[in-house]
Protein backbone atom coordinates (compact mmCIF):
# COMPACT_ATOMS: atom_id res chain seq x y z
CA UNK A 1 0.00 0.00 0.00
CA UNK A 2 1.41 3.43 -0.93
CA UNK A 3 2.62 5.69 1.83
CA UNK A 4 0.21 8.67 1.81
CA UNK A 5 2.71 10.97 3.56
CA UNK A 6 5.39 10.15 1.01
CA UNK A 7 2.90 10.66 -1.84
CA UNK A 8 2.05 14.06 -0.42
CA UNK A 9 5.72 15.00 -0.21
CA UNK A 10 6.31 13.78 -3.74
CA UNK A 11 3.29 15.72 -5.05
CA UNK A 12 4.52 18.82 -3.24
CA UNK A 13 7.97 18.51 -4.84
CA UNK A 14 6.40 18.03 -8.28
CA UNK A 15 4.13 21.03 -7.74
CA UNK A 16 7.02 23.19 -6.55
CA UNK A 17 9.13 22.28 -9.59
CA UNK A 18 6.20 22.87 -11.93
CA UNK A 19 5.41 26.29 -10.40
CA UNK A 20 9.05 27.38 -10.77
CA UNK A 21 9.24 26.21 -14.39
CA UNK A 22 5.81 27.69 -15.24
CA UNK A 23 6.70 31.02 -13.64
CA UNK A 24 10.03 31.16 -15.46
CA UNK A 25 8.35 30.51 -18.82
CA UNK A 26 5.12 32.50 -18.44
CA UNK A 27 5.91 35.10 -15.77
CA UNK A 28 3.09 34.15 -13.44
CA UNK A 29 4.79 34.82 -10.08
CA UNK A 30 3.87 32.66 -7.11
CA UNK A 31 5.12 33.50 -3.62
CA UNK A 32 3.19 30.92 -1.63
CA UNK A 33 1.66 27.52 -2.39
CA UNK A 34 -0.55 25.71 0.07
CA UNK A 35 -2.09 22.25 0.13
CA UNK A 36 -5.71 22.47 -1.06
CA UNK A 37 -8.68 21.12 0.87
CA UNK A 38 -11.56 19.50 -1.07
CA UNK A 39 -13.23 20.73 -3.20
CA UNK A 40 -10.06 22.73 -3.95
CA UNK A 41 -7.37 21.25 -6.21
CA UNK A 42 -4.33 19.60 -4.61
CA UNK A 43 -2.46 22.92 -4.44
CA UNK A 44 -3.62 26.54 -4.39
CA UNK A 45 -1.21 29.38 -5.16
CA UNK A 46 -1.43 32.93 -3.79
CA UNK A 47 -1.97 34.27 -7.34
CA UNK A 48 -5.20 32.29 -7.83
CA UNK A 49 -3.63 29.38 -9.71
CA UNK A 50 -4.89 25.94 -8.72
CA UNK A 51 -2.85 22.84 -9.53
CA UNK A 52 -4.17 19.28 -9.49
CA UNK A 53 -1.30 16.75 -9.45
CA UNK A 54 -1.88 13.12 -10.43
CA UNK A 55 0.65 10.34 -10.90
CA UNK A 56 0.51 8.02 -13.90
CA UNK A 57 1.43 4.59 -12.56
CA UNK A 58 1.93 1.31 -14.36
CA UNK A 59 -1.57 -0.08 -14.79
CA UNK A 60 -3.13 -3.15 -13.18
CA UNK A 61 -2.75 -4.80 -16.58
CA UNK A 62 1.03 -4.54 -16.16
CA UNK A 63 0.88 -6.09 -12.69
CA UNK A 64 -1.15 -9.05 -14.05
CA UNK A 65 1.34 -9.48 -16.87
CA UNK A 66 4.31 -9.57 -14.51
CA UNK A 67 2.74 -12.36 -12.43
CA UNK A 68 1.47 -14.54 -15.29
CA UNK A 69 3.59 -17.53 -16.44
CA UNK A 70 4.72 -17.85 -20.04
CA UNK A 71 4.59 -14.20 -21.02
CA UNK A 72 6.85 -12.79 -23.77
CA UNK A 73 10.02 -10.95 -22.74
CA UNK A 74 8.48 -7.59 -23.65
CA UNK A 75 5.26 -6.63 -21.92
CA UNK A 76 2.31 -5.39 -23.98
CA UNK A 77 2.66 -1.97 -22.33
CA UNK A 78 6.36 -1.43 -22.95
CA UNK A 79 6.05 -2.79 -26.50
CA UNK A 80 4.23 0.44 -27.39
CA UNK A 81 4.93 2.96 -24.61
CA UNK A 82 3.47 5.90 -26.56
CA UNK A 83 0.09 4.20 -27.00
CA UNK A 84 0.13 3.03 -23.36
CA UNK A 85 0.95 6.51 -22.14
CA UNK A 86 -1.75 8.10 -24.29
CA UNK A 87 -4.33 5.66 -22.97
CA UNK A 88 -3.41 6.26 -19.33
CA UNK A 89 -3.27 10.04 -19.77
CA UNK A 90 -6.68 10.14 -21.48
CA UNK A 91 -8.18 8.00 -18.70
CA UNK A 92 -6.81 10.28 -15.98
CA UNK A 93 -7.76 13.50 -17.79
CA UNK A 94 -11.32 12.23 -18.16
CA UNK A 95 -11.42 11.16 -14.50
CA UNK A 96 -10.09 14.50 -13.22
CA UNK A 97 -12.28 16.50 -15.62
CA UNK A 98 -15.37 15.03 -14.00
CA UNK A 99 -14.55 16.55 -10.62
CA UNK A 100 -15.65 19.96 -9.36
CA UNK A 101 -12.91 22.29 -8.13
CA UNK A 102 -13.23 25.53 -6.18
CA UNK A 103 -10.94 28.12 -4.61
CA UNK A 104 -8.90 29.18 -7.65
CA UNK A 105 -9.32 31.43 -10.68
CA UNK A 106 -7.27 29.23 -13.06
CA UNK A 107 -6.93 25.47 -12.86
CA UNK A 108 -4.06 23.38 -14.27
CA UNK A 109 -3.64 19.61 -14.33
CA UNK A 110 -0.16 18.10 -13.95
CA UNK A 111 0.16 14.37 -14.73
CA UNK A 112 3.40 12.95 -13.34
CA UNK A 113 4.77 9.91 -15.19
CA UNK A 114 6.59 7.26 -13.17
CA UNK A 115 8.17 3.86 -13.72
CA UNK A 116 8.15 2.70 -17.34
CA UNK A 117 6.55 5.92 -18.53
CA UNK A 118 9.22 8.21 -17.10
CA UNK A 119 11.07 8.72 -20.35
CA UNK A 120 10.96 12.30 -21.54
CA UNK A 121 11.35 11.02 -25.12
CA UNK A 122 8.06 9.08 -24.75
CA UNK A 123 6.33 12.15 -23.33
CA UNK A 124 7.65 14.28 -26.16
CA UNK A 125 6.15 11.86 -28.71
CA UNK A 126 2.87 11.77 -26.78
CA UNK A 127 2.78 15.58 -26.82
CA UNK A 128 3.09 15.54 -30.64
CA UNK A 129 0.39 12.91 -31.21
CA UNK A 130 -2.20 13.27 -28.42
CA UNK A 131 -5.36 15.08 -29.51
CA UNK A 132 -7.77 16.22 -26.82
CA UNK A 133 -11.17 17.67 -27.63
CA UNK A 134 -11.68 18.97 -24.12
CA UNK A 135 -10.02 19.03 -20.73
CA UNK A 136 -13.04 19.98 -18.65
CA UNK A 137 -12.30 22.74 -16.14
CA UNK A 138 -8.55 22.81 -16.83
CA UNK A 139 -6.99 25.83 -18.53
CA UNK A 140 -4.04 23.62 -19.45
CA UNK A 141 -2.91 20.04 -18.99
CA UNK A 142 0.73 19.04 -18.53
CA UNK A 143 2.60 15.73 -18.40
CA UNK A 144 5.95 15.58 -16.64
CA UNK A 145 8.72 13.25 -15.60
CA UNK A 146 12.18 13.36 -14.11
CA UNK A 147 15.10 14.16 -16.39
CA UNK A 148 18.79 14.57 -15.57
CA UNK A 149 18.22 15.18 -11.83
CA UNK A 150 15.48 17.66 -12.63
CA UNK A 151 11.97 17.87 -13.98
CA UNK A 152 10.55 18.32 -17.47
CA UNK A 153 6.91 19.13 -18.30
CA UNK A 154 5.12 19.02 -21.67
CA UNK A 155 1.87 20.88 -22.41
CA UNK A 156 -0.87 18.57 -23.69
CA UNK A 157 -3.84 20.94 -23.75
CA UNK A 158 -4.59 24.65 -23.65
CA UNK A 159 -1.28 25.95 -25.02
CA UNK A 160 0.67 25.43 -28.17
CA UNK A 161 3.15 22.59 -27.62
CA UNK A 162 5.46 23.83 -24.91
CA UNK A 163 8.23 22.25 -22.88
CA UNK A 164 9.37 23.67 -19.55
CA UNK A 165 12.09 22.39 -17.24
CA UNK A 166 13.26 22.81 -13.67
CA UNK A 167 15.97 23.55 -12.69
Amino acid sequence: MPDKKRGSDEEKAICRAFVHAYDKRFGNPVKKVRRGKPPEPDFVCDNGLGIEVTTVYESQEMARWQNAPGQPAISPLTANPIRSMQSELLRLIEQKSGKTYEGCSQLLLVLWAKAMFSSHEVLEQVQKSLRLKSAGPFKSVWAGCSKDNGYVFFSLWGLRPTRIEYP
